[in-house]
């Protein structure tokens, strides 16, 4: 189907009603809890969005949305490109693959906590990765762009490190540094960073074939 179709902008309007709704459960949620264990409100919010799976959520949302509702704008435009599509793509599908393996084995959700985790860990990677296989234009994908894709995810893991010496919260296992020491946290970001580039590897390799098949 064609870029801007109705079938397009149909889908991008459910993705993005979807995912912004799971992500404001999920903030009611994170309030209600750290309000209720003592933290403020402001330290609630640093700590909503201090996790991975809310920023990719929250791209999501953007690249559906933004070139929806303001195709002239900036950010419009941004988020429209095919090679920024792309880039969520991957960040979302490291979401879902890292909670599924390693994640979601660490707790029991329940109740409206699991209605948000089974949208953000599940639904949405799964429906953005169909948007992306479906709609997105992968004809300018380059394999030397990928390293600009990696920049947001280093600086996400060095922001949780620094963070966390300073607060003494992390927001996942595998980067408490306080418990599992430094070199432990290296070693993970580094095969959290093998793991994104050998993705991105394989979704270029993928959108570059399905542009030339499209292109035939």
């Amino acid at each position: 189907m064609r870029a801007g179709s109705p079938a397009q902008r149909l889908y991008e309007l459910f993705g993005a009603a979807l995912g912004l709704a799971a992500l404001v459960l999920q903030f009611v949620i994170t309030i209600g809890l750290t309000t209720r264990n003592g933290m403020s409100l402001a330290g609630g919010i640093v700590f909503y969005f201090s996790f991975f799976t809310i920023l990719s959520n929250i791209l999501v949302v953007l690249s559906y949305g933004a070139p929806l509702a303001a195709p002239d704008s900036a950010l419009g435009r941004f988020f429209a490109r095919g090679s920024v599509k792309t880039a969520v793509a991957l960040y979302i599908l490291v979401v879902g693959l890292v909670y599924f393996v390693i994640l979601r084995h660490t707790w029991q959700p329940q109740g409206w906590q699991l209605v948000a985790d089974v949208t953000l860990h599940y639904a949405t990677p799964v429906l953005y990765l169909v948007y992306w296989l479906a709609f997105v234009d992968k004809a300018g994908l380059r394999y030397g762009g990928m390293a600009l894709w990696l920049v947001f995810p280093t600086a996400y893991c060095v922001y949780a490190l620094v963070r966390g010496a300073l607060v003494g919260l992390y927001p996942y296992p595998f980067l408490e540094a306080n418990k599992i020491g430094y070199g432990q946290a290296a070693v993970n970001i580094l095969a959290l960073v093998a793991l994104f580039t050998v993705l991105g590897l394989l979704i270029v390799t993928a959108g570059r074939a399905l542009a030339r098949r499209a292109r035939a």
